[in-house]
Order: C-alpha cells, then structure tokens, then sequence
C-alpha cells in the first residue's frame, strides 16, 4: 500500500540523515551543521512523523546561534488607531554585531528579491504590520536609526561559534521560518495560531538576504493574510507574483534571481511545488469571488470538477 511504501521511504531517509546530522555534530562549519539538522526537520514535517520536526528546528537554531523570544509590547496595528494595545514581538539576535556585520549589510544591499505586493492604499492596516511604541521612542533618539534589540543569552549560546553574516542572516532567517511552521504543528488551527505565527513571518519579510528565504516567507505571509478581510486581496496578488516566478523561464521573468541564489536552502525551506502553489492560488482567487481566473487555473492542473463548480457559480455553464 502507499502507506507502506511511505513508511519504507522514510525509514531509509531517517537513517541517512542521522548520520549525516551526527557526523556534522563537531562540525567546525556551524552553517552546515545547523542546516543539515534543519533539513532533517523539515523531512519529518512532511512525512508527518515524531514530532514533525519541533527538536531538529531547536537543534538547528542552537548550532546557528539563533536566539528567539516572543514576547509581547504595546504597539499599534492600524493607520487609525490611537491607543496601544499589547502586540506579540518576536525578539531575535538577526541584528546584533556578527563577527562579519559589514558582509551582511552588503548582502542585503545587493540580494535580489521578489516583488513585494504593497496593501491597498484605503486599507487601514500598517504596512510593517505593528509599529510598536518603544520602536518610536528608539527612532527619536537615534535620529531614525533602526533600534537594536539584543535577545538575553542561554547558557548554550557561549559554546556557540560566531558565523561570518553573510552565512549566517540568510539559514537564520530560514530557521525562523521553520520555528514558524512549527508554531502551527504545535498548535490548532485558529485566530490566536494566525496571531502567533505573524511575528516570525515580520522577522523573515524585513530584512530580505536571499531570494529563496524572501520567497518563503511573502508565501507564508500571504496564507497568513488570505483570512484576513482587509489583507485577502494582497495575499492573492502576492501569491500570483509568486506562482508567475515559480513558472518563470528566464532570468529576467522570475526577477533575475540566478540559480546560486536559490538553490543553497532549498531543501531547508518549506516552499511547494508549481502545482501546489497554483492550487493554492485557485482556491483564493475562488474564496474572493474571481470564480473565472480560478477556473482558469483549476483546467491547468486538471481540476476538471473544480472548473466545472467555478464556471457554474460564475454562470457561464455553456464553458
């Protein structure tokens, strides 16, 4: 049976990545070790199995140097609103001094990213997502400046190797991602999982470092916000900008984002495949009432009930 040949297939992936994971444990390449370790995580989310990776995302963290903390602040989440109510923060060491800050910076300046669909002009929600009170404070006193928030150390921290920035912005960002999805693992599936998750998201979409993780993460924020009435129609368009690149036969189509950028963490990113992206496209464009354009899509993956049931609702049945 399938299940049979999927447990097989594991128990052959589970031994090799063992080894590999144990042989990278005195690794003096943290990176390697960090992402062999995530990648093993990432295999047991999709096969579903232990505990879908939650104990390799804390090992990869740990091996990076990744330190996280949600935590809460007062802050604001519309244009209108006038009184700070307490908003979920995730506090990360993403900006403390690495031994290379100057090869990180420069990273970040020369990164290829995808387009960032913007919110509609009349919505009312903050394109950063929260502005948080202290945030304010940080950019008076500094004259702009964007605050440096240091996260507490852990004792394992000390024992941890210092990775030069240009390695270590683009796995930590994806290790976000990963303590992301394991928020949704972990949790049900509800308004406060939504809410929980939001800030390791803001974490990964600030700072963009390489094109796969940026991809990645407008990908998770775009289903974050397919719920939300004020956010639906960005998450579709975003998602649309990214099945277009996902297609994309050149260069130039999907952003000139050359194959060295996106293949290094591929296998460390929970990103679909085409068919899986465009399915999930579908099925906003069908949740917004553009019953024709998911039609569309649905006869391309051979959906063939699916364009039936969008074609009858938009009342073209002759189609």
């Amino acid at each position: 049976s399938l299940s049979a040949a999927r447990r097989e297939l594991w128990t052959e992936c589970a031994a090799r990545a063992d080894l590999v994971v144990d042989a990278l444990e005195k690794e003096p390449r943290r990176a390697l070790a960090a992402l062999a370790a995530l990648e093993r995580g990432l295999a047991r989310h999709h096969f579903d199995v232990d505990d879908r990776g939650k104990a390799d995302f804390a090992l990869a963290a740990d091996r990076a140097g990744l330190r996280v903390r949600l935590t809460g602040a007062l802050g604001k989440r519309t244009k209108h609103q006038r009184t700070s109510l307490p908003q979920l923060r995730l506090e990360t060491n993403l900006d403390d001094d690495d031994d290379d800050a100057e090869a990180t910076a420069a990273l970040q300046a020369t990164t290829t990213t995808t387009k960032t669909v913007e919110l509609d002009e009349d919505s009312i929600l903050l394109e950063c997502g929260v502005r948080y009170d202290d945030d304010d404070d940080d950019d008076q006193n500094t004259g702009g400046a964007p605050p440096q928030k240091s996260v507490s150390p852990t004792p394992k921290d000390s024992d941890v190797v210092r990775l030069p920035g240009a390695v270590a912005a683009p796995l930590r960002q994806a290790i976000i991602l990963a303590l992301c999805l394991d928020v949704r693992n972990s949790n049900p599936d509800d308004g406060l999982t939504t809410e929980e998750m939001r800030p390791y998201v803001r974490a990964a979409v600030a700072r963009p470092t390489n094109w796969m993780v940026h991809s990645t993460a407008l990908l998770q924020r775009s289903r974050l916000e397919a719920v939300s009435v004020y956010a639906a129609d960005r998450a579709a368009l975003q998602l649309q900008v990214l099945v277009d690149q996902h297609a994309a036969t050149s260069l130039a189509a999907a952003g000139d984002a050359p194959v060295e950028a996106r293949v290094p963490l591929l296998a460390g990113l929970d990103y679909p495949a085409i068919w899986e992206a465009k399915a999930e496209l579908a099925a906003q464009m069908r949740a917004l009432g553009a019953l024709v354009t998911a039609a569309e899509l649905y006869e391309t993956l051979e959906e063939w009930d699916d364009v039936v049931e969008c074609y009858a609702a938009a009342g073209r049945r002759d189609d």
